[in-house]
Protein backbone atom coordinates (compact mmCIF):
# COMPACT_ATOMS: atom_id res chain seq x y z
CA UNK A 1 0.00 0.00 0.00
CA UNK A 2 1.22 3.78 -0.94
CA UNK A 3 0.26 7.12 -0.75
CA UNK A 4 0.10 9.10 -3.38
CA UNK A 5 1.76 12.48 -3.01
CA UNK A 6 1.02 15.87 -4.63
CA UNK A 7 3.57 16.95 -7.30
CA UNK A 8 6.63 19.22 -6.01
CA UNK A 9 9.17 20.53 -7.91
CA UNK A 10 12.48 19.36 -6.85
CA UNK A 11 16.22 19.86 -7.53
CA UNK A 12 19.59 17.77 -7.93
CA UNK A 13 20.06 19.00 -4.32
CA UNK A 14 17.81 16.85 -2.92
CA UNK A 15 18.21 13.46 -4.91
CA UNK A 16 21.95 13.17 -4.76
CA UNK A 17 23.35 13.32 -1.08
CA UNK A 18 26.88 12.72 -0.24
CA UNK A 19 27.90 9.76 1.21
CA UNK A 20 28.71 11.73 4.31
CA UNK A 21 25.25 13.69 4.22
CA UNK A 22 23.14 10.36 3.03
CA UNK A 23 22.31 9.32 6.65
CA UNK A 24 21.14 12.53 7.83
CA UNK A 25 19.43 12.78 4.59
CA UNK A 26 17.66 9.19 4.87
CA UNK A 27 16.35 10.23 8.04
CA UNK A 28 14.73 13.76 6.87
CA UNK A 29 12.84 11.51 4.24
CA UNK A 30 12.03 8.43 5.81
CA UNK A 31 12.76 8.02 8.85
CA UNK A 32 14.28 4.62 9.20
CA UNK A 33 14.48 2.27 12.19
CA UNK A 34 17.42 -0.09 11.20
CA UNK A 35 20.32 0.34 8.23
CA UNK A 36 21.48 -2.91 7.11
CA UNK A 37 25.42 -1.67 6.32
CA UNK A 38 28.26 -3.07 3.96
CA UNK A 39 31.76 -3.41 5.70
CA UNK A 40 32.47 -0.50 3.30
CA UNK A 41 29.81 1.97 4.11
CA UNK A 42 30.67 1.26 7.86
CA UNK A 43 34.11 3.23 7.67
CA UNK A 44 32.03 6.57 6.73
CA UNK A 45 28.48 6.48 8.20
CA UNK A 46 28.88 8.66 11.61
CA UNK A 47 25.91 7.07 13.67
CA UNK A 48 25.79 10.30 15.89
CA UNK A 49 24.04 12.02 12.57
CA UNK A 50 21.07 9.16 13.38
CA UNK A 51 21.24 7.86 16.34
CA UNK A 52 17.81 6.58 16.77
CA UNK A 53 18.79 3.35 13.79
CA UNK A 54 19.59 0.45 14.98
CA UNK A 55 23.11 -0.20 12.49
CA UNK A 56 22.73 -4.14 11.18
CA UNK A 57 25.63 -5.29 9.76
CA UNK A 58 25.20 -7.22 6.18
CA UNK A 59 26.51 -10.48 6.18
CA UNK A 60 29.89 -11.16 4.36
CA UNK A 61 29.81 -12.60 0.89
CA UNK A 62 31.87 -16.00 0.56
CA UNK A 63 33.37 -16.07 -3.48
CA UNK A 64 31.63 -12.75 -3.83
CA UNK A 65 33.25 -12.72 -7.51
CA UNK A 66 30.70 -15.65 -7.93
CA UNK A 67 28.27 -14.10 -6.50
CA UNK A 68 26.31 -12.44 -9.37
CA UNK A 69 23.38 -14.30 -10.76
CA UNK A 70 22.49 -12.17 -13.61
CA UNK A 71 21.99 -13.91 -17.36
Amino acid sequence: KFIELPWQEFDRKQISPTRDTRLRWMQSVIRCTHYVHGAGERQYLNEADAPEITYVPRADISEADKAYAGE
